[in-house]
């Protein structure tokens, strides 16, 4: 084997070891914000709390995210949210409550 061809693999094998972690961390934000977004997509205004934890078992997503969360003296609701971890707050799932049943979603940050 030439030298040329010995610094050519080498050079492509620095290579993929650099762009390697790239792709892992952009292939894991994208699915982060894919899961809370189809989470926020299926949970529906009339829906019963006390679905929330199957759903958000079913996108991923940890049970204690689905909590109370705080009272909003504007519109009579509870609301929390969740968040997509990967964009540390700028993009989140925000559900308004009555503590009994879902009054409105909506996803922010898209």
């Amino acid at each position: 084997m030439s030298s040329l061809s010995k610094s050519v693999k080498g050079a492509a094998k620095i290579v993929a070891v650099l762009l390697l972690p790239i792709f892992v961390i952009v292939g894991w934000v994208r699915w982060d914000i894919h899961r809370v977004k189809s989470f926020c997509q299926d949970v529906h205004a009339g829906a019963s709390l006390s679905t929330l934890p199957q759903l958000a078992d079913e996108h991923w997503i940890s049970r204690h995210e689905i909590r109370q969360g705080m009272y909003d003296e504007q519109s009579k609701d509870w609301v929390f949210s969740v968040g997509v971890g990967a964009t540390m707050g700028e993009m989140a799932c925000s559900i308004h409550h009555n503590k009994v049943s879902v009054t409105s979603v909506e996803f922010y940050g898209d």
